[in-house]
């Protein structure tokens, strides 16, 4: 159930959806991290759907450490929660 939602979403978010989700969380992203973040989200949902976390790495180098882990861990708690 929540995987249609999940997809659902996917398709129709915005890289200003990334933006403000961060900042709800007081998380400021630069530009360029907004927009990694929203083709990485784009195009790896699938694998992350089906709990692959090593598509993470992709992204890795292109973002800041404390962005990353933030995403990484926000990533483990929502799958766990809904997706497992």
């Amino acid at each position: 159930m929540y995987e249609k939602i999940i997809r659902n979403y996917i398709y129709k978010m915005s890289v200003e959806d990334i933006k403000n989700f961060a900042l709800k969380r007081n998380i400021e992203l630069t530009t360029e991290e907004s927009i990694l973040i929203f083709k990485f989200l784009k195009n790896n949902y699938e694998e992350l759907l089906r709990g692959n976390t090593d598509v993470f790495e992709q992204i890795r180098p292109y973002i800041r450490g404390d962005v990353y882990q933030y995403g990484y861990h926000l990533y483990q708690d929502l799958y766990t929660k809904y997706l497992k």
